[in-house]
């Protein structure tokens, strides 16, 4: 070997020592440096990139039982349950400590609803792991999930420590048995435990929602969610308080948040097509609340939706068919909405079925008040009424109508044709005596409508009068009079 070719060999020697310095020589020393870098991004909150790195560390040495806890609670915050069970199920096969992968385990298999599996993990745990409040309020859980609330409340009453998850499951175990007192003061303690903890948030405010304080309950709720910002259920919840306070673009930016993560479910899906209906965006709820039926064709919410998203979309049958069935659901409920008797009415109208529309509207024109709702179901129960051929009934709504808002010209002189109809010329004049010769209205087109409705009653003298003032006061209507 010549000098050169010597040089050159002690060269690349050096250099593949200098390679072997500087990296780790074995996986786990790989994977250890990768786990470095995740838990780095985790705790700066760079979760997706914490995601990459710690799956570098798995493919580096796939028994690496750091990474696999770590990955598995960065998918279970985001309520990837599957994903989470994988992680956490392959961490205890690893060797994993209990104590590192119990209570996360068995909250992922209760919210994927797996309760034995949950009671299993606890069952063969150690009896101090067991006795852990933690675990205990998990244990509740999975118990309740099976129905045995008994067994739940009895475990949370014997927790050696009375935490702000156990005292919010008694608390909601009390709701239940509609013990609201206690159910009170059990939310209040669990505050005291933990002002700004998940479950005793959610209670709280579901409590003040029972109370109507509508604003304290927001508080409760946007703290649980800042507690669990992935939380569907505090999410929909939020977002449920939301609509109901006309707050409709927060609650729907909260609900695509949900869908964007993969979480939406039968509820948030609804309340998209319930925020769509009052935004008046009629085949958005249409199409959101028929995503429901498709899961779940007994959802009376959705029927309801449905039903009055096609009727204002004129698809007046299958609106027909969704408030019919909507109210077949709704058997024993004297809450029935009343814009789903309106719907149900005008779809029945515009098919040409005065009588179906008449039995729908009627029971909401009989009752309520002098609002403009029960007001629009006067009008709407007239139409059908003189389109069924019901002219007594019809002036029975015109009257009540006319009797709540005495000053409305054009239900007087509708309820003056109508008592011409029938021959009633003494009613028909009756109807418009209180507008006397017009003088007190405004409108050019009200004058003459009066005027004309007398002629039509046959009194000339009055028609007249109300013309010759028309004239006066606006010369250029005489040519449209005579």
């Amino acid at each position: 070997m010549t000098v050169s070719n010597l040089l050159k060999h002690w060269v690349l020697l050096i250099s593949l020592a200098a390679i072997s310095a500087c990296t780790p020589a074995d996986p786990q020393q790989r994977a250890e440096k990768y786990y470095e870098s995740g838990l780095e991004k985790f705790q700066s909150e760079k979760y997706n990139a914490a995601v990459i790195e710690l799956k570098n560390a798995l493919q580096e040495k796939a028994d690496f039982i750091p990474a696999r806890l770590l990955l598995g609670r960065l998918y279970l915050q985001n309520y990837q349950i599957t994903a989470a069970r994988k992680e956490y199920e392959r961490a205890k096969e690893a060797g994993a400590a209990p104590s590192e992968y119990l209570v996360p385990l068995m909250r992922v298999y209760n919210l994927g609803r797996e309760f034995p599996k949950a009671l299993g993990l606890v069952e063969a745990a150690a009896p101090d792991l067991a006795r852990d409040p933690d675990v205990m309020a998990y244990h509740a859980d999975a118990l309740l999930g099976q129905g045995r609330v008994g067994d739940a409340q009895d475990l949370l009453q014997s927790a050696p420590a009375q935490t702000a998850g156990i005292l919010a499951r008694l608390g909601q175990i009390a709701l239940s048995q509609n013990e609201t007192e206690k159910a009170a003061s059990l939310s209040q303690q669990a505050l005291e435990a933990g002002p700004k903890q998940y479950e005793a948030n959610l209670l709280a405010g579901r409590m003040a929602i029972m109370a109507e304080n509508r604003d304290q309950a927001e508080g409760y709720l946007r703290t649980a969610l800042k507690a669990d910002p992935a939380s569907p259920l505090a999410t929909i919840s939020l977002a449920s308080l939301l609509i109901e306070q006309g707050g409709l673009d927060e609650a729907l930016g909260l609900l695509d948040d949900l869908r964007q993560r993969g979480l939406s479910s039968e509820q948030s899906i609804y309340l998209r097509s319930l925020i769509a209906l009052q935004q008046q965006k009629f085949e958005i709820a249409k199409t959101e609340s028929e995503r429901v039926l498709a899961s779940n064709p007994r959802s009376r919410s959705a029927l309801l939706v449905a039903g009055i998203a096609n009727s204002a979309l004129g698809n007046d049958q299958i609106a027909i068919n969704n408030l019919q069935r909507f109210a077949k659901e709704s058997i024993g409920d004297d809450n029935v909405p009343e814009v789903a008797s309106r719907a149900l009415a005008w779809s029945n109208l515009r098919l040409g079925n005065p009588s179906d529309a008449l039995a729908a509207i009627a029971p909401l024109a009989s009752t309520g008040g002098a609002g403009e709702d029960n007001l629009a179901a006067l009008r709407l129960a007239t139409a059908a009424a003189v389109q069924s051929g019901k002219m007594d009934q019809a002036i029975g709504y015109l009257e009540n109508a006319l009797g709540r808002t005495p000053d409305n010209l054009a239900l007087a002189t509708a309820l003056a044709s109508l008592k011409l109809g029938i021959g009633d010329k003494a009613g028909a004049e009756a109807a418009l005596k209180p507008f006397s010769n017009g003088d007190q209205l405004d409108s050019v087109n009200d004058r003459m409508r009066l005027g004309v409705t007398y002629a039509r009653a046959g009194n000339l003298d009055e028609a007249m009068t109300i013309a010759n003032a028309l004239i006066t006061d606006h010369p250029s209507v005489q040519r449209a009079i005579f």
